[in-house]
């Protein structure tokens, strides 16, 4: 029996997905109309507003989601809708983020949390993907941090802003979560 390494080679040439592997959307959310605000559960004990926002203020599409007051400072949270998550998988979560004015630093975080949208509190909030304070980027930045979760289940993306009073936007927008695909190994045997 002979095996064929030139044979692998020209394989991985012809199909290199299979040898170098490919990540797979687990949960993609572009925030684009009719997508509003009310599709998630918001959390915002201590203030602030969450609103789908449209040019310029948006990464991407036609639409993002911010949160906001002009009044008093906020701190708000808002949760996805449940995404299904399994233990041992390292997980990737990407997003756009900028703020509405540069002169108004927001505080903003994304979490990821397990159960129900609606019984969530920010203790709750286990998974942190991603969190920075005092940002003023008005252009888009593209934010992305692996993760994996304690045990298999329904899960949500979570994002924070706390920002003072009269501040301006903390605005995210397209955001997915993807997963590695399993690498497909073949070996040819030539007799």
């Amino acid at each position: 029996m002979k095996y064929c390494g030139h044979c692998l080679l020209v394989f991985s040439m012809l199909y290199p997905a299979f040898l170098f592997g490919q990540t797979s959307t687990v949960y993609e959310e572009t925030f684009d109309s009719p997508w509003n605000t009310g599709d998630w559960d918001q959390y915002t004990p201590e203030g602030g507003s969450w609103a789908t926002q449209l040019a310029p203020f948006i990464c991407q599409g036609d639409q993002a989601v911010s949160c906001w007051d002009n009044a008093e400072p906020v701190n708000g949270w808002i949760i996805s809708d449940l995404i299904a998550l399994e233990a041992g998988i390292t997980y990737t979560c990407s997003f756009e983020q900028r703020v509405g004015n540069g002169s108004f630093p927001e505080n903003m975080g994304t979490y990821i949390y397990q159960g129900n949208g609606a019984d969530f509190t920010p203790a709750t909030a286990t998974v942190e993907v991603w969190q920075a304070d005092n940002l003023t980027n008005e252009t888009c930045a593209t934010r992305s941090n692996t993760f994996t979760v304690p045990s298999a289940g329904s899960y949500n993306i979570v994002f924070h802003c706390t920002s003072a009073a009269d501040e301006f936007l903390g605005i995210w927008d397209y955001v997915s979560i993807t997963r590695p695909v399993p690498v497909e190994l073949m070996s040819f045997h030539i007799e």
